[in-house]
């Protein structure tokens, strides 16, 4: 007997801002859609300060819409898995790092799971201009399942970075 899974739309976090930040977004969404699912959209390319921390470089972020026939869990695995192929190194305690690829997933839909591996929608994503402001141009009307509010609503609310530069 063959187990079903019933296509799901994922709204996922892109961001590098080690070695050649624009190819290691391409690189990842490459792989993603080669072994997830099929990328709907994509976001333009934002150049962002880092959130929580101070590094070298800014931040090259990106959101996409993917739609795949994994469950939540199993997408995060293949996609710590890009992770790591990329060149992402994790260090035991430290929250906040420069890093050649972080993906994240924002929102499954109208999912909620809260276990110790994964939160969804992610918990501080409504609060982070850096991915609300390249979700709004793909999905403005998607409403967060938590607090009703829609992407653009929500985006609408933060104060944009000064030094935050869509450039492309």
């Amino acid at each position: 007997m063959v187990n079903f899974v019933p296509t799901m739309q994922y709204l996922l976090s892109l961001g590098s801002n080690m070695g050649k930040r624009k190819q290691n977004l391409s690189e990842a969404m490459l792989r993603i859609g080669y072994r997830c699912g099929c990328v709907l959209k994509s976001s333009g390319v934002y150049q962002t300060p880092p959130w929580g921390f101070l590094a070298e470089m800014p931040f090259y972020n990106q959101v996409l819409l993917l739609e795949a026939e994994l469950e939540p869990h199993k997408l995060l695995g293949e996609l710590l898995a890009i992770e790591i192929e990329l060149g992402r190194k994790r260090v035991e305690g430290e929250r906040y790092a420069s890093r050649t690829i972080d993906i994240d997933i924002l929102m499954a839909g109208d999912t909620i799971i809260e276990t110790e591996s994964l939160q969804l929608p992610h918990p501080r994503f409504h609060e982070r201009a850096f991915v609300l402001i390249p979700a709004s141009e793909i999905v403005a009307d998607w409403r967060h399942p938590l607090n009703g509010a829609t992407i653009g609503e929500l985006a609408g609310l933060q104060s944009v970075p000064s030094d935050m530069i869509r450039l492309q």
